[in-house]
């Protein structure tokens, strides 16, 4: 049974493209509430995979652990281009999700090899690859962010460098593979994801819209993901498999209508919001800080305007100017007033 787009999970959108397919995918192999022993690389601390395949028992592998994964079961220390502590066919699924663009070119075959090896009975791979469009959306939302933060955003600067993934490549060395059937298919519109990437890096330095920006993640979860998938889609799935498990386990995804069409208005409007709101809040800080600034800096000629009060220098100026302007008898007046007082 297709469970498509049914995973009421809040994750962000670009998260929940990767997860909700991988899961439909091994929920297909699945057989009477079958338990998989499933090794997910480069996943980092999220943990998403897991809320997304409940009863599954999840390791997760990577280049490079925090101290609070060090001494955590779950978690193995690796390289997967070389997984030289791990067994061949010992997890069930090996799953790499945007994780293989940010493979050196030169290692890829590497890193293809070791996932075939240490599968047992399926491997997914996600990621943008070279299809057309994708480096160019790519260099223009890294610029967007660079324009807006000053620097690059790293993950997008680590695609850039290494170049993209070539799918003709990757398919023919995996289909060399024996024993294997090999699929893939591609979702995600390259327009769609482009608007919601910027929209996440336009609000990502304010903590007081994250909550909303979430609203409109959770819309496309729900209402367009299963549907989202066009001429140019941003990322591409590669299944491998013993043929035993089926003939089709690629994705049969939902196609643009009138109804996509229609959310698809909706979801522009929310995104504009985001960003009204983001601007808004951008103008308050900005108004807030000014304010604190003119009182910094009115506090600060106050008190040199009270030192310049109150110095021998000033004091002495004025009497100088009394003395010119006041006749002699105004001054004896005055001093004889001030010593009578």
């Amino acid at each position: 049974m297709n469970t498509f787009g049914n995973r009421n999970i809040s994750v962000s959108f670009d998260q929940y493209q990767r997860y909700c397919n991988t899961a439909d995918i091994i929920d297909k192999i699945r057989k009477n509430n079958e338990k998989f022993n499933i090794l997910e690389i480069g996943a980092g601390g999220h943990r998403n995979l897991e809320r997304f395949l409940l009863i599954d028992e999840i390791t997760y592998l990577d280049i490079e652990l925090s101290d609070e994964y060090k001494n955590d079961s779950s978690y193995i220390l690796g390289d997967a281009t070389n997984m030289e502590t791990i067994s061949d066919n010992s997890y069930d699924c090996v799953i790499a999700l945007d994780v293989y663009e940010h493979i050196p070119e030169e290692k890829r075959n590497e890193f293809l090899s070791e996932i075939v090896r240490v599968s047992n009975k399926l491997f997914i791979i996600a990621a943008p690859f070279n299809t057309p469009g994708v480096s160019e959306a790519e260099i223009r939302v890294n610029e967007y962010y660079k324009a807006k933060y000053g620097e690059d955003y790293i993950w997008l600067k680590e695609h850039i460098e290494n170049g993209l993934p070539n799918l003709n490549q990757t398919l023919n060395f995996l289909t060399r593979k024996e024993g294997l059937k090999i699929q893939h298919f591609s979702h995600g519109s390259l327009i769609l994801w482009e608007k919601l990437i910027r929209m996440h890096f336009e609000v990502a330095d304010n903590l007081n819209i994250q909550s909303y920006r979430q609203v409109v993640d959770d819309f496309y979860n729900k209402i367009l993901y299963h549907n989202d998938v066009s001429n140019e889609n941003y990322r591409n799935f590669i299944l491998g498999y013993m043929p035993t498990l089926g003939d089709d386990l690629a994705q049969t995804q939902g196609s643009f209508n009138k109804i996509y069409e229609t959310n698809l208005l909706e979801l522009d409007s929310l995104i504009q919001s985001v960003n009204y709101l983001n601007s808004q809040s951008q103008l308050d800080q900005l108004k807030d800080q000014l304010k604190d600034q003119l009182k910094d800096q009115l506090k600060d000629q106050l008190e040199e305007f009270r030192k310049i009060l109150e110095s021998k220098k000033f004091v002495n100026r004025v009497k100088r100017l009394i003395k010119l302007f006041l006749p002699n008898s105004v001054i004896i007046k005055i001093q004889n007033h001030r010593s009578e007082v």
